[in-house]
């Protein structure tokens, strides 16, 4: 036993060892006194805050030009953390980030640029107009279902795999 205190009174993070009444008080103290990544589950969003404490309000029209983008990648552009980006997300009615839906269209949308098969076809032109009008749907507004009204290609278009 460390410095003479009891088993019921300590614990240890990373090494070190810490009274349990300050991993209750201060778990952003503790971090930076012990190193202590997984300190307190709420200790990741007062790190957040303290590290940019200009937080400033995200608007939605703000958020929406970073949707091409993973939500990490947005976070580290914008000087937060995920947790915080979420946060400002649902702020905004945003429930979840559009970035897998809106590269899954820009993928079928490039395949069917890419298709010789398709070259010059009506079929195809409208199903491309079709693609990039629900793109542009799902960037103005990300909780949309647009995406799932599509179905799938045209069987005879076979889409290489992207």
């Amino acid at each position: 036993e460390a410095r003479g205190l009891s088993s019921a009174t300590q614990d240890v993070h990373d090494g070190a060892i810490v009274r349990k009444e300050e991993l209750e008080r201060d778990p952003l103290e503790l971090h930076e006194r012990t190193g202590s990544e997984a300190v307190h589950a709420d200790a990741d969003m007062t790190k957040c805050r303290k590290a940019n404490p200009t937080n400033k309000e995200l608007t939605a029209d703000e958020l929406s030009a970073y949707f091409h983008l993973p939500i990490n990648e947005v976070a580290k552009k914008l000087g937060l953390c995920v947790t915080v980006l979420k946060a400002r997300c649902r702020d905004n009615g945003i429930t979840r980030w559009p970035y897998r839906k809106v590269r899954k269209l820009d993928n079928i949308i490039r395949a069917l640029e890419s298709n010789r098969k398709c070259a010059g076809r009506e079929d195809c032109k409208k199903q491309l107009a079709v693609l990039k009008e629900t793109r542009d749907v799902l960037l103005s507004n990300p909780n949309s279902t647009a995406h799932l009204k599509l179905g799938p290609p045209t069987p005879e278009l076979e889409l290489p795999l992207v």
